[in-house]
């Protein structure tokens, strides 16, 4: 049964626990670059899917300093990948359910 909707948590607080529990689950890792990418509410489980985004150095990129031309650009775009996480959080109590890859 789905909850009214005065009963679930507001969308701002969904996404502060959700992010929050991301840094929490990634202890001491950098997160460079974290974004909030996209919110989307599933009435069938009655959850919050939250997808965040964020960068992590690319281990294929040669590590040198950028050469002063107009492909230093897309020099830094590859030196870095970026990563896609779906938070799924019960939308009644606010409790985190899973984190999952979100393909793009």
């Amino acid at each position: 049964m789905i909850q009214q909707e005065s009963q679930q948590i507001e969308v701002r607080e969904a996404v502060k626990i959700a992010r929050d529990y991301l840094k929490y689950v990634y202890d001491g890792e950098e997160l460079a670059n974290l974004l909030l990418e996209e919110v989307e509410f599933e009435e069938e489980t009655n959850y919050w899917l939250i997808t965040f985004g964020f960068d992590t150095p690319n281990p294929n990129f040669p590590d040198r300093s950028p050469s002063p031309s107009f492909s230093v650009a897309k020099e830094r775009q590859h030196a870095f990948v970026r990563h896609y996480k779906r938070v799924m959080l019960d939308a009644v109590t606010g409790k985190p359910q899973a984190i999952k890859i979100r393909e793009v």
